[in-house]
Formats: C-alpha cells, sequence, structure tokens
C-alpha cells in the first residue's frame, strides 16, 4: 500500500465499515504512523527527544480527523503533506507556550514570527529556555506534587489522577471528546449516554481540585508567586468549557 493511498483510507470512524474496510483502514493507519515516525526526528531536530511525541500526536489528529486534503497524487507530495503536519505542530506548541507563559506570569517576550522558529538569536534562545523552564516547572507542582497530593486523599486516587488528565488534554486540545467516549464504549448506541457521564465525572474532578487546591497551596513551600502561577495553570485546565452538546 502506498502512503498516498494510505493517506486516503485513514479517515474518522463511522457506522457501516465491513471487516475488509476495518482491516484496510488498520493497514493504512499503520503506513501513516511509520512515516510519521520516519519524518518527525528530521521535522523536529530542534526537539530531538519530543519526536515521537509529535509524530504520535500528528497521527492521533490524521486519525480522528481525516487528512484535510486528498489532492496527493504520490508518495513524495503525501510526505509533504505530513511533513508540514509536524512543522504545524511544532508552530503550534511554541505558540502555546509563549500564550501559556503570558497568561502565568504576565510577561509578554514580544511577537512570535517564522524566524522565532527557524533560527532564533542566542537572546531568544535563552529568553525561550527561561520562559519554558518557568512553565515546566509550574507543570511539575500541579501534576507531579498537588494532583497526587489531593488524589491521596480520595478513595479512587488512581481514577481521579486518570480523569484531571482528561480534563488537561481536553482543554489542551490534545484529544477530543469523541475520543474519549471511544475509549469507554465502541458500541455507537451508547454514544451519548457515556458522553453525558464523562461530563458529570469530570465536573466532579473539576470540583474536587478547586476544593482541595487552595489548601495544598497553603502548606506547600513553594514562594507566593509561584503559588499564583499553579493556580492560574489550574484555572486555565480546569475551566469549564464545554457544554451539554460537548460545544466550546
Amino acid at each position: 500500500m502506498t502512503l498516498a493511498a494510505a493517506l486516503a483510507l485513514v479517515a474518522p470512524i463511522h457506522d457501516g465499515l465491513s471487516a475488509d474496510e476495518i482491516d484496510r483502514r488498520s493497514r493504512a493507519a499503520l503506513t501513516v504512523y511509520e512515516a510519521l515516525q520516519s519524518l518527525a526526528p528530521r521535522v523536529c531536530h530542534r526537539q530531538p527527544d519530543q519526536a515521537d511525541e509529535y509524530a504520535s500526536l500528528a497521527f492521533e489528529k490524521l486519525f480522528q480527523t481525516g487528512p484535510r486534503s486528498l489532492d496527493l497524487p504520490n508518495d513524495a507530495a503525501a510526505r509533504r503533506y505530513l511533513g508540514r503536519a509536524l512543522e504545524n505542530l511544532m508552530t503550534d506548541y511554541y505558540r502555546s507556550k509563549r500564550s501559556r507563559h503570558v497568561s502565568l506570569t504576565g510577561e509578554d517576550g514580544g511577537e512570535m514570527d517564522a524566524a522565532d522558529l527557524t533560527s532564533p538569536s542566542p537572546e531568544q534562545a535563552l529568553a525561550s529556555a527561561e520562559r519554558e523552564a518557568q512553565v515546566t516547572s509550574t507543570e511539575a507542582h500541579l501534576y507531579g506534587k498537588a494532583v497526587p497530593a489531593i488524589a491521596a486523599t480520595f478513595r479512587d486516587a488512581e481514577a481521579f489522577e486518570r480523569n484531571v488528565r482528561d480534563v488537561r488534554d481536553l482543554a489542551r486540545d490534545v484529544v477530543k471528546m469523541d475520543a474519549l467516549v471511544l475509549r469507554e464504549s465502541a458500541d455507537p448506541d451508547s454514544f451519548r449516554p457515556v458522553r453525558d457521564r464523562l461530563y458529570q465525572r469530570q465536573k466532579r474532578t473539576r470540583d474536587r481540585l478547586f476544593e482541595k487546591l487552595p489548601g495544598w497551596l497553603a502548606t506547600s513551600s513553594l514562594d507566593e508567586d509561584e503559588q499564583a502561577r499553579v493556580a492560574r495553570m489550574a484555572d486555565q485546565d480546569f475551566a469549564l468549557r464545554h457544554t451539554r452538546t460537548g460545544a466550546r
């Protein structure tokens, strides 16, 4: 199977697929995933340690939504398409990091353009590294310390942490609600009740986190500025965004 043909077959799941169609789609998905893994180290050379993560994320988006363009006459065009998908993910990553830094600290490092992504100056690289380190530190305090400590106060600690990850990933567009529903049940007839159950579960998770987080912060060793950043990150990731219909 050619890569171009495989991309054409990777489309959103729908009812009525035959066993042969499901098998062809699975083989097509494997072909696309292997191509992304092959391309990622070269395209994501500035972040080689995250190349596999970018490949997986690009694959997940393609598998959920299908390619935006099917005008891919050959494998070379298909590889260019996948390369652009990886580049776009990297661009989104840097922009989201900058946006999250501004939200958490109130400090704006200036507008980002294409040059920032390809050939940053030493000063830009240092500033970017410092911003990255600060956001990473705040994430570590919230998700590496606060959430496990809060989870330990509940009988269903493991489930609480899993639900926290789901809500965070929804907020950051890492995963879509439909994918979480399909993870719970692939039965089309159960989609709505499963979705509604997930909404209720996520609401309880938010309520529990916001009830416990102030107390954890008050007894932590974090300085006031970092406490404020942790609280802001929680507000960003756990603000109620989804309505009963799943719209934002």
